[in-house]
C-alpha cells in the first residue's frame, strides 16, 4: 500500500531540521523495527500533513534516521526500490554505492524525463528513470515501456546504442553483454513512472568513467505482454549529460580460485565487486539447469544466496554451455571463503569450494 503523500510534502516537513550523521551512526534497527518504525513516521506525516509548519522534531527526527538507514533518496526509503527486484544492486544502494543525479527533468512531446540514479562498477551499470505524462490517460492498461537510449563515454565511445544501431564502428566499447530492464507505475491518475535499465559486463570490463551522456530518443508502450506487437512509440529527444561520483573510480575487487574436482561442471572465474559476485561455470550443453532454483552460493556464515538478475549464456569451442551468474554477496560483504552449489545436477548435488586469494 502506497502512502498518500508526495516528496514535496515530506521535503517541506523536514526543512528546518538539521540532523548530523554523528548523531545517527549508533542506531540500529531490526528488519521488525524497521516495518515499525515506518509505519509510525508515515501515520504521523498524514496527522500533521495540514500543520506542516507545526510538525515536530522528534518525528522529523525518526523520519530522517529512516533515510539514513535505508542509503536511498526519500521516496525510495519509504516505499519505492530504485532498482527493482535486483538484489545486487538494491544491496550496492543500501551501502550508499549509489549516486543521486540532480540534473533537472527533460521535456519533449508530453513526457518529462529525470535521470534519478545511476550505480556503476565494473560488472554493472544501472541507470533509473522517473517519467512523468502530460496525458494520464497513457498510462491506463499499459503492461510494458520500454526506452530506446544510447550511452556513450566522455570520448564519445559508445557502450550501449540505439535498437538497431550499427555497432560494428571502431568507437564501440563492446563491453556489455546483456540488458535487464522493468518500469512501475508510481502514479496512474497524475501520470508518473519509473524505469529502471540495468546493463551488464560478464567479463567486468566496464571501463573506469569519468562522464556520461545519455540520449534518448523514443519511449514505447505495450499494451500487452506481448513484446512481438505494435507498441505506441513517443519519440523525442532527451539529453543528459553526468559526471562520475568519484567513489565509481576505486571499486576494487575480490578474487577467488575454485577447487574444481568435478568431473562435468568447471568454475572457470569468480570475482566479487560492488554490485554482487559474478560466477562464470562451464558444463556440457545437454545438461539441463534451472539456474533460478537450483545454483546457490553459501557464504562463510552458511547464508545461502540465489541468482539474481540476467543469466548470461555462451557456448565455448567444444559446445560447452558457459553461464554467467550473479549472487547478491558483494565486497561491502568482505566474504572469506564460498561455496558454489548446483543442485539435482542429474541426480545429485556438485559442490565446488571458493577460495579468496
Amino acid at each position: 500500500m502506497k502512502p498518500d503523500f508526495n516528496e514535496d510534502e515530506i521535503l517541506a516537513l523536514l526543512n528546518d531540521v538539521t540532523i548530523t550523521e554523528d548523531e545517527l551512526s549508533p542506531l540500529e534497527f531490526n528488519d521488525i523495527e524497521k516495518r515499525n518504525l515506518r509505519n509510525k513516521v508515515i501515520n504521523k506525516v498524514k496527522e500533521k500533513s495540514s500543520k506542516i509548519r507545526n510538525f515536530s522534531k522528534a518525528a522529523s527526527v525518526i523520519l530522517v534516521c529512516l533515510i539514513v538507514l535505508a542509503s536511498t533518496s526519500v521516496i525510495a526509503a519509504i516505499n519505492t526500490k530504485i532498482f527493482g527486484d535486483n538484489k545486487a544492486i538494491e544491496q550496492a544502494v543500501k551501502n550508499n554505492y549509489v549516486q543521486t543525479v540532480t540534473v533537472g527533468t527533460v521535456n519533449d512531446n508530453g513526457v518529462g524525463i529525470q535521470l534519478t540514479n545511476i550505480v556503476i562498477d565494473k560488472a554493472k551499470f544501472a541507470l533509473s528513470f522517473d517519467l512523468k505524462f502530460d496525458n494520464p490517460e497513457i498510462l491506463k492498461n499499459l503492461q510494458c515501456l520500454k526506452m530506446d537510449l544510447e550511452i556513450k563515454d566522455e570520448k564519445g565511445r559508445i557502450l550501449w546504442g540505439y535498437h538497431g544501431q550499427d555497432l560494428s564502428d571502431e568507437n564501440v566499447l563492446g563491453v556489455i553483454s546483456s540488458l535487464d530492464d522493468d518500469f512501475e507505475i508510481l502514479d496512474k491518475d497524475n501520470g508518473k513512472a519509473r524505469y529502471h535499465i540495468i546493463l551488464d559486463s560478464d567479463d567486468r570490463n566496464i571501463p573506469v568513467l569519468n562522464k556520461v551522456d545519455i540520449n534518448i530518443r523514443a519511449i514505447s508502450l505495450y499494451r500487452n505482454d506481448n513484446l512481438n506487437d505494435n507498441a505506441d512509440d513517443i519519440s523525442g529527444k532527451w539529453q543528459f549529460s553526468v559526471d562520475v561520483n568519484s567513489e565509481f573510480k576505486n571499486n576494487n575487487s575480490i578474487f577467488f580460485t575454485a577447487d574444481n574436482t568435478d568431473n562435468e561442471v568447471t568454475v572457470n572465474t569468480v570475482e566479487t565487486t560492488q554490485t554482487g559476485t559474478v560466477i562464470k561455470i562451464v558444463c556440457p550443453k545437454n545438461v539441463d539447469i534451472d539456474v533460478f532454483k537450483n545454483v546457490n552460493l553459501i557464504d562463510d556464515k552458511a547464508a545461502s544466496k540465489i541468482v539474481t538478475g540476467v543469466v548470461g549464456t555462451q557456448y565455448d569451442e567444444n559446445n560447452n554451455a558457459i553461464y554467467t551468474v550473479t549472487f547478491p554477496i558483494s565486497t561491502f560483504d568482505n566474504p572469506k571463503d564460498l561455496k558454489f552449489v548446483i543442485k539435482d545436477y542429474n541426480g545429485r548435488n556438485v559442490e565446488i569450494k571458493l577460495n579468496r586469494i
